[in-house]
């Protein structure tokens, strides 16, 4: 699974990801992946875009895994 966020910005913008729940910045790249998806994948991640103007609002995405059982632990 691939999460991207993209900024269209003038200056360049740098990317921050974040995890709800986790503390500090879980990636400063446009897209961050996650192979194998797990249960311990699912969460809300929010995207900031960041220049020397400004931050952007952050963009939400709730990931919702589902699985068989708690044995049944990656997704193909």
């Amino acid at each position: 699974m691939t999460l991207r966020c993209i900024a269209d910005s003038n200056p360049p913008a740098h990317i921050i990801w974040r995890k709800e729940g986790l503390e500090g910045i879980l990636s400063p790249d446009e897209e961050i992946n996650f192979s194998p998806v797990t249960r311990h994948t699912a969460g809300v991640y929010s995207c900031t875009a960041e220049n020397g103007i400004g931050r952007s609002k952050p963009a939400y995405v709730e990931v919702d895994v589902k699985c068989k059982n708690k044995e049944t632990e990656a997704i193909s």
